[in-house]
């Protein structure tokens, strides 16, 4: 799993992580999975993951994550 972005909350101790699975142009199954961050003593933790997203290709992933961003 490789992260593919961090979107951290300027008004809150949260953040994002965006990762993906399989996250290749030649991937079958590519899964882009959203984890919530929280901020911790020791600096920012996965807290839980929120949603994982299956796609049938790399480019459908790729579109989705180009929407959403």
């Amino acid at each position: 799993m490789k992260i593919i972005t961090t979107i951290f909350s300027s008004i809150k101790e949260v953040g994002l992580v965006i990762a993906g699975e399989d996250m290749y142009p030649t991937s079958k199954h590519p899964i882009l999975r959203i984890y919530l961050l929280e901020n911790i003593d020791l600096g920012w933790a996965i807290q839980e993951e929120l949603h994982a997203f299956a796609f049938l290709n790399y480019d459908a992933a790729k579109l989705f994550f180009r929407k959403a961003s």
